[in-house]
């Protein structure tokens, strides 16, 4: 297994989905990891997408390009761009774990050789454009001893437009078998998993509450449950 820019296998990571998304997790006992090329920004993997053209008009694919699944959190506590983004209806939900319990998970999956979790590097256009060259020179991946761990990174560069989602990827290297779905379901004990959940700070009360009832009363999850903070008004009564 491995840890890829990341040094604190402690460290608090975050993933905002629908409640409807929760409560599958918990029901299937499942995570759901997906090729990248289902991501929207055009440029992921789009080092293992490049290919090479001969004089003859050959095109050439790096054999491993659909063979990596992935799936995104944030090491961000709580962030507005966040929310708006990725809750458009107010009413999601953000869960919290740690790097060390997403791992053991994986691992537990798809076995210590396939899981990795990393953390996202944010590059200009230009770093990124030259990385898909030096693919093609075999001088990015075929480097040295860490081969497979050099193929990953390859999911680990973003463009710096998107660095406010300090962006942490698990993922999935299926090294033995060529799965043709674009998803991969791993098997997780949520309730491991799951250290907390936040619902979005424009929720509404009343359907708040609901979640909550039925988080507590019908999923049985026993950890803290509140609605996300940042937008609660400052006291303004100040003693002097």
């Amino acid at each position: 297994m491995g840890l890829i820019n990341i040094k604190e296998i402690t460290l608090p990571i975050y993933r905002i989905l629908s409640f409807d998304k929760l409560v599958d997790i918990f029901k299937k006992q499942e995570l759901t990891l997906v090729k990248p090329s289902n991501w929207e920004d055009p440029f992921e993997n789009c080092i293992l997408k490049s290919f090479t053209i001969d004089k003859d008009g050959y095109e050439t694919y790096h054999g491993n390009r659909d063979d990596l699944y992935g799936q995104c959190w944030t090491s961000r506590k709580d962030s507005d761009a966040m929310w708006r983004i990725y809750s458009p209806d107010k009413s999601g939900v953000k869960i919290k774990s740690t790097v060390e319990k997403i791992l053991t998970n994986l691992v537990e999956s798809v076995g210590i050789e396939n899981a990795f979790i990393g953390k996202v590097e944010y590059r200009s256009k230009k770093y990124i454009l030259g990385q898909m060259k030096e693919t093609w020179n075999s001088k990015l991946i075929y480097q040295g001893n860490d081969v497979i761990e050099n193929i990953v990174k390859t999911l680990l560069i973003k463009r710096k437009a998107f660095s406010h989602e300090s962006e942490i990827r698990v993922i999935y290297f299926s090294l033995n078998s060529k799965p043709e779905s674009d998803i991969h379901p791993v098997k997780i004990d949520p309730f491991q998993l799951v250290v907390e959940i936040a619902f979005d700070p424009r929720i509404n009360p009343n359907k708040l509450a609901a979640y909550q009832h039925y988080l507590k009363n019908e999923i049985k999850f026993l950890g803290k449950i509140n609605k996300s903070p940042l937008y609660d008004a400052p006291s303004h009564k100040i003693r002097i």
